[in-house]
């Protein structure tokens, strides 16, 4: 059932929108209207008297519509402000006290097995390989907007400054003399602070926020981190002002927000249909609402559960987010079977220090949407694109399997870092051990990449292969995803060819995990 606050905000989102419709229909009257004289004009005598009386309707047309578009402006750019003065309103009432959820760990899995060494005489076999129900495939993501375009100010008079986020620098328009206060968590002093707000200088940082998330392709946790460096900021620091400030900028974005309060401290809550693992969280109807500050201890907190017009969760599936390049330390790669096969790489310190902020989750096609940076790629793609240069989809797969299962020395997660962590691929050419995932994950990146094939991920207790649908004639132990064949091919079975599937594994279901292309 809709709540008072919902049934409200929607009944504004109704008029705005026949407001809108009322736009379009003027338009189209005024050009169904010249249309028609332009069409009288030529079967009529064309005289001064009917050319001066259609400049004039038109004119006077013209006015009218300006004068219309001109109101309805106001109101499209009141529109949001009567949205959050409703929002500000439910705001001031008494927040309901919820019960924490412990965070949720990465789920326990068999302890990996030790590279198998194949016989390098051995040949592929044929055999197919089963899987039970149907393939895992990633909702696409639609990244949150706001309900209504905003526009950064064309003049705007407040100085520039830097606010900084991995290593890499933003500007944004910051009037100092506007610093924000907040002396009360309750709730009456929020909703003051949030209706204080609701005008055009915090709508510009909203804008320039949008603009900064588009140009530099910053992920939804990027985005989370820039406006919390920017809302700290604005604020003096790390306070419960600051708090407030990034919801606001969230919400206006279009991210699905809740805000707490913790024995007077507030405490920012992001909706999520990811699993995110290790980060507290509170279930309210049906979705979780992550705690960010993994600093609280508190059980318990009253929360404001009000949902915003359109708003949209959080997701964890990220692109290449553009940071500011700082070289790490080139390290020499070389394949064993194919020496020729030999690169000397660097990642992007600033990248690396962003990964090791993000959030483990259960989507493991973000680590296959990432990619690979621009330094990374810059300093190993034109080798392995010239490696492949000629050679048949097999030779060439057969290429890319050797480089990674050998290029690399083999650890656990567990032995490298003391816990379960996928790496991205610039992580896997930056860190000295890798494990299966990491291989897989790699592996995946130079087949689609570089040979423009479809991978699927295939996820067996404990262990991550991966399968290639070839679109020339290869052979080797297979599975049919969507109907189409898929050429078993591990980057941990050390020297085995493409088609060959671990011998422990043969007879194992995997889970078959599509990747977004």
């Amino acid at each position: 059932m809709e709540s008072k606050q919902t049934r409200i905000i929607n009944r504004l989102l109704k008029i705005h929108y026949v407001k809108a419709i009322l736009v379009i229909m003027i338009k189209k009257t005024i050009l169904v209207l010249v249309m028609a004289m332009t069409v009288t004009s030529v079967f009529a005598q064309v005289d001064d008297e009917f050319i001066k009386e259609r400049e004039r309707m038109m004119r006077e047309s013209e006015r009218e519509f300006e004068k219309f578009s001109e109101s309805i402006k106001t109101d499209f750019e009141n529109f949001r402000r009567s949205v959050n003065a409703e929002y500000a309103r439910f705001m001031s009432e008494t927040w309901k006290e919820f019960q924490t959820m412990t965070a949720e760990e990465p789920p326990a899995e068999p302890e990996p097995p030790e590279p198998v060494v194949a016989d390098p005489k051995e040949k592929p076999t044929t055999d197919p390989i089963r899987f039970e129900g149907k393939p895992i495939v990633p909702v696409p993501i639609e990244r949150p907007k706001p309900i209504e375009p905003i526009k950064p100010a064309s003049n705007p008079v407040e100085p520039l400054y830097n606010v900084a986020i991995y290593g890499t620098q933003f500007p944004f328009h910051i009037d100092e003399t506007k610093r924000l206060t907040l002396s009360s968590a309750d709730e009456k002093s929020v909703a003051e602070l949030w209706n204080q707000l609701s005008n055009e200088y915090y709508d510009n940082l909203v804008a320039e926020c949008l603009s900064h998330r588009d140009d530099s392709n910053l992920c939804d946790w990027a985005y989370l981190r820039l406006t919390e460096a920017l809302s700290e900021k604005c604020c003096g620091g790390k306070n419960n002002a600051a708090v407030v400030l990034q919801m606001f900028i969230l919400t206006q974005s279009g991210y699905q927000t809740r805000i707490a309060n913790a024995s007077g401290h507030l405490v920012l809550l992001m909706g999520s249909e990811d699993v995110i693992y290790k980060y507290k969280f509170f279930t309210l109807e049906n979705v979780r609402f992550y705690i960010i500050d993994r600093s609280l201890e508190n059980e318990t907190m009253y929360i404001f559960n009000h949902a915003f017009p359109n708003e949209r969760p959080m997701s964890l599936v990220l692109g290449q987010p553009e940071l500011n390049v700082v070289p790490t330390t080139p390290r020499t790669l070389q394949s064993k079977r194919y020496p020729n096969v030999q690169v000397t790489v660097c990642s992007n310190k600033n990248l690396l220090d962003f990964y090791n902020d993000y959030p483990l989750s259960s989507r493991w096609d973000s680590y296959t949407v990432a990619s690979a940076s621009s330094t990374l790629k810059e300093s190993l793609y034109p080798t392995m694109k010239k490696v492949i240069e000629g050679k048949s989809q097999a030779e060439a797969a057969n290429i890319f399997i050797n480089f990674v299962q050998t290029a690399y020395e083999y650890a656990t997660d567990d032995k490298q870092f003391g816990y379960e962590r996928p790496l991205f691929p610039d992580e896997t050419a930056f860190y000295p051990y890798c494990d299966c995932e990491d291989r897989s994950i790699f592996f995946a990146m130079l087949v689609r990449e570089l040979m423009g094939l479809d991978v699927v991920l295939l996820h067996y207790p404990g262990h991550l292969a991966t399968a290639v649908n070839f679109t020339e004639d290869v052979s080797g132990d297979y599975l049919i995803v969507n109907g189409k064949k898929y050429i078993v091919c591990d980057p941990t079975y050390i020297n085995a060819n493409i088609g060959c599937c671990m011998p422990d594994y043969k007879t194992v279901s995997p889970e078959v995990v599509t990747i977004a292309r």
